[in-house]
């Protein structure tokens, strides 16, 4: 099974990143995984505010300094965590100073990350709003699974959804969904979200009102290849209460977000990539579409043999 060995989180001293540790250690915990919680100080703005205020003083000096003092308050911040949640006994805590992204990158690059767990939102954003830049770039470009864990979304999932496009990530997305459902006791849904082709190609199949049968054919057909999506899977998902469901709607991100909705989701776990490169693509507006929309936590699962490589990995690290 997918099991997960080393996860890496990203702490901003947000109310959101704090449920987003709580989640991981959770994770870590049941995984028996190395817990890794990183913050990034963004260079920029050390560099601005030594140009305006300690432009006397080295720069690097200061910048140990910085690092020195934001090394101290994330270890009271999960010290502070750890008072409330149970956290796993192997915590690594880790301050950077650069680009957030590339920061990170190069963090789930020297720990072989098997997942990056954020907030869904920052310490600038809320809830309701654009998830943000770091966020979507992270979704599209971490080598690793990306969970984004929505405000205040600290304990169990009780009903987690795959979604399924028939593709090769979709499977890899089902078998990341199981782990977690068993590892809730959630129920799992699997979801396939389509648009018959009556409603788009009526020059070549029957419309809804000329021919239903044909309809109600796909559909089945549909629900047979979901079915068999499963088969892999049958002595995983013994234990499991499994749906499976059909879903129709004319935007992917749109019907995913209305089914959510609907079954009430804790978690949805999808592929980064899937049968297409256009239609079935979780990148920039189509995830923060899902995100913003759904309400609920998103796994983003990337297709086997994804890389994507920091430009500074030769960088050192300050202290």
């Amino acid at each position: 099974m997918n099991r997960l060995q080393s996860i890496v989180v990203g702490m901003d001293f947000s109310n959101y990143s704090e449920h987003a540790l709580a989640q991981a250690a959770r994770l870590a915990r049941w995984n028996k995984a190395r817990l890794y919680v990183v913050h990034v100080v963004d260079e920029r703005l050390v560099q601005e505010v030594h140009s305006v205020i300690h432009k006397s003083s080295d720069l690097d000096h200061f910048k140990e300094e910085i690092h020195e003092h934001e090394v101290a308050e994330l270890e009271n911040e999960v010290l502070t965590v750890m008072a409330r949640n149970e956290m796993p006994d192997d915590v690594q805590v880790d301050v950077r100073i650069g680009t957030p992204i590339d920061e990170l990158l190069q963090k789930v690059h020297e720990v072989s990350a098997d997942l990056l767990v954020l907030g869904m939102y920052g310490a600038s954003t809320k809830p309701g709003g654009n998830v943000g830049a770091l966020v979507t770039k992270c979704v599209r470009k971490i080598p690793a699974k990306v969970m984004l864990v929505r405000p205040e979304h600290t304990v169990e999932f009780k009903r987690v959804v795959a979604c399924i496009d028939f593709s090769d990530n979709s499977l890899l997305a089902i078998q990341q969904a199981i782990h977690i459902a068993k590892q809730d006791q959630a129920h799992l849904h699997l979801v396939h979200v389509f648009y018959g082709p009556w409603n788009h190609l009526h020059y070549m199949s029957a419309t809804s009102s000329s021919d239903p049968t044909y309809q109600q054919q796909y559909k089945d057909l549909l629900k047979v290849k979901l079915n068999n999506c499963l088969k892999t899977f049958k002595n995983q998902i013994e234990d499991l209460e499994v749906t499976c469901d059909l879903y129709e709607h004319q935007n992917y991100a749109e019907g995913i977000s209305h089914y959510i909705k609907e079954k009430d989701i804790d978690l949805v776990v999808l592929g980064t990539r899937g049968q297409t490169k256009l239609k079935y693509v979780l990148m920039g507006s189509t995830a923060e579409r899902v995100v913003r929309n759904s309400g609920c936590s998103l796994l983003a699962i990337k297709p086997f043999g994804f890389t994507f490589s920091p430009k500074q990995f030769n960088r050192p690290d300050v202290g």
